[in-house]
């Protein structure tokens, strides 16, 4: 088999992808967190093997489609869980095969854009402190967000605790 070059990561899983196309047994699907909101085949992991295979035979070609598709996979596991091959390496073997050829998922490179441009993923963080005493760790993300960080705290005293937000690093 002529591997095109771009893709001569995903020929070492070669063994791995012919074996999930020819049992088709479905373990990954119905409870892929992927698959469960998308509902198209090509989402759970057995399509992915199906894309992996149609790549490796030339049937088709690296696309900024495939890539966008890839990018939807959280990478959670459950796959591999289910499935006695290496599922998640695969997956990240079409990811690093797809980049090579050229091919990236939009948000990523928004993403690294924005973090080559600004030096943080995040919005500037508001400076928030709250006396309490259950700590509260917020993280970036919820730093830059004061209105979704209130009602956190909000739903958080309804349960009866008692939020502490004081600098993190």
């Amino acid at each position: 088999m002529d591997i095109p070059a771009d893709l001569t990561g995903l020929e070492e899983w070669a063994d791995d992808i012919y074996t999930c196309n020819r049992t088709r047994c479905g373990f990954c699907r119905e409870e892929c967190p992927v698959y469960r909101v998308k509902r198209v085949e090509t989402y759970s992991c057995r399509g992915k093997m199906l894309v992996a295979r149609g790549l490796l035979e030339g049937t088709l070609q690296p696309s900024a489609e495939i890539a966008e598709m890839l990018n939807e996979c959280a990478l959670c596991g459950y796959c591999q869980a289910r499935c006695a091959l290496n599922n998640l390496k695969i997956v990240e073997a079409l990811r690093a095969a797809l980049v090579k050829a050229g091919f990236t998922a939009a948000a990523h490179r928004d993403q690294v854009h924005r973090i080559i441009d600004t030096g943080s993923l995040f919005d500037t963080p508001a400076p928030m402190k709250r006396a309490g005493t259950a700590p509260l760790f917020l993280g970036c993300l919820y730093r830059s967000r004061p209105a979704e960080t209130a009602k956190i705290v909000s739903i958080l005293e309804r349960a009866g605790l008692d939020p502490l937000i004081a600098d993190e690093v």
